[in-house]
């Protein structure tokens, strides 16, 4: 199916809590995952602090796309993963 996202003139963030004190007690994952089958569009958003979980392959601590992804005017900012830290794309 397609997907799209527009957050262009909202200001909105997508973002893993901030807070350091609960970090050790948040399991860790990505913030957005792009299924092999999608067309997705995501515009105008930022992406902050996902963390790819090691269980998942490690990839994309933003976004893990294995579909077609257009990204428009995103801010991907502070996101971990053992390779692709902002987003990973295999699609």
């Amino acid at each position: 199916g397609k997907i799209y996202i527009n957050g262009a003139d909202r200001g909105i963030v997508v973002r893993r809590n901030p807070d350091p004190a609960l970090a050790p007690f948040l399991p860790h994952f990505r913030l957005l995952e792009v299924d092999a089958r999608a067309v997705a569009t995501i515009a105008g958003l930022r992406l902050m602090g996902g963390i790819a979980p090691a269980a998942g392959g490690g990839a994309g601590g933003a976004v893990r796309n294995a579909g077609v992804l257009t990204l428009k005017d995103c801010a991907i900012q502070e996101n971990r993963a053992q390779e692709g830290g902002a987003v990973y794309s295999d699609g």
